[in-house]
């Protein structure tokens, strides 16, 4: 091999080390995929379904203000029925977010964006109105 060619040789993986993406040799920031949560979500009428949910923070909207809670500080949230006559919001339900450490703050519930989960079979969309709880059974490994 010619000493030129050892060289060329060895700057070429000198800046592959250096700069392992063409993303990031361009300045981009290269972050990686948020976080994966796996779920289970009670219906009315007890129809279960599971999946996993990529949401990072979920709002209590209540009379004291508005928390913001991570979801892995989140155990459970638990949803109650619209009253009779109500249809209740397709993006928000009033109930209670249970945290690992047992508590409970209770108002109107955001999500960022629209509540879907992962199935198995594709995507799932849950009307927050017919939705009853939604319990974390931990985060999905990378």
């Amino acid at each position: 091999m010619s000493r030129a060619l050892a060289i060329a040789v060895l700057l070429v993986s000198a800046s592959t080390l250096a700069c392992p993406s063409p993303v990031a040799a361009q300045g981009f920031e290269v972050k990686p995929p948020p976080p994966q949560w796996k779920v289970k979500l009670t219906m009315e009428g007890d129809k279960v379904i599971e999946g996993t949910l990529t949401h990072q923070t979920v709002q209590v909207v209540s009379e004291l203000g508005t928390y913001e809670i991570r979801v892995e500080k989140i155990k459970a949230i638990r949803f109650k029925a619209p009253k009779e006559g109500e249809s209740g919001e397709p993006s928000s339900g009033d109930g209670e977010v249970v945290t690992h450490t047992g508590a409970t703050h209770s108002g109107t519930i955001h999500f960022n964006g629209q509540l879907a989960i992962t199935t198995d079979i594709g995507f799932f969309s849950p009307s927050l109105p017919k939705l009853r709880s939604l319990e974390f059974a931990g985060k999905v490994p990378e």
